[in-house]
């Protein structure tokens, strides 16, 4: 069966996605996708999530029209889309940013998660083939040196899901520079646990890198790649930093900008 090509089309007005869908139509390409639900109290962002990763989606592209990418709340839940979807299909999955401003994304000014993505106009002249020879191109890519996701709904909230993408950590931390983080666990990766015993949980740590103040829980459970520290986090932060747990101010921690 071939591959579909996912759009998510962050503005309401649908003619830059159908002009697009029929772009890909011409080339052979079936193409579906979701209008950008907005929402993230009610985590709107998760809403395409188990299309995007589904096997039959060959290629996710991302339409900004209207300077929707501008705003904080689209650039947050993107982020957090674009983790879940790479912490299950892998760096390597093609995922595109397509502009129909009518002028390039700046790179510089991106969350983390959409910094180095490819990134087109509507306005080429040759975007269909582009996008053919995109979604078939074998891409390579440095896989992270961890393991993260993120996952949730209205009732039971945002989770994030950290550990080692190999080998072993003492223990996790994570923190947020604004929001708060209300309850952690760990357990079996994959799997929010239903109960948890913590070894030596520190809450309500206080951490400054850079300009920013993080505030940080963490635990010393041992993680393998098998298991993971999971974390409420409540609000939306600008900024998370995490890690394996450490009490050495040469720490190695990972951060990832949201917005």
């Amino acid at each position: 069966m071939a591959q579909r090509a996912w759009i998510s089309s962050l503005s309401p007005n649908k003619e830059a996605a159908a002009s697009l869908i029929q772009t890909l139509a011409s080339y052979g390409i079936n193409a579906t996708g979701h209008i950008w639900d907005d929402d993230l109290d009610q985590l709107g962002w998760m809403g395409p999530r188990d299309e995007i990763v589904h096997p039959d989606t060959g290629m996710w592209i991302i339409l900004d029209h209207e300077a929707m990418l501008e705003r904080k709340s689209v650039r947050y839940g993107l982020s957090l889309l674009i983790l879940t979807v790479m912490a299950n299909r892998g760096s390597s999955f093609p995922l595109i940013l397509i502009n129909a401003n009518g002028t390039p994304v700046d790179q510089e000014t991106l969350p983390t998660m959409m910094k180095g993505l490819d990134s087109l106009c509507t306005t080429d002249a040759s975007l269909g083939a582009k996008l053919v020879a995109f979604m078939h191109t074998k891409h390579k890519a440095t896989p992270p040196e961890y393991y993260a996701d993120v996952y949730g709904n209205p009732h039971i909230g945002q989770w994030f899901e950290i550990g080692p993408m190999d080998g072993i950590w003492n223990g996790a931390m994570f923190a947020v520079d604004s929001g708060e983080i209300a309850f952690h666990a760990a357990g079996p990766r994959g799997v929010l646990p239903e109960k948890a015993t913590m070894e030596y949980p520190v809450k309500e740590a206080k951490i400054q890198f850079g300009q920013r103040e993080y505030t940080a829980w963490a635990c010393q459970n041992n993680l393998t790649r098998d298991e993971s520290y999971f974390v409420q986090a409540k609000g939306h932060p600008d900024s998370i930093l995490f890690g394996p747990f450490s009490q050495s101010d040469e720490a190695e921690v990972f951060i990832l900008d949201l917005v």
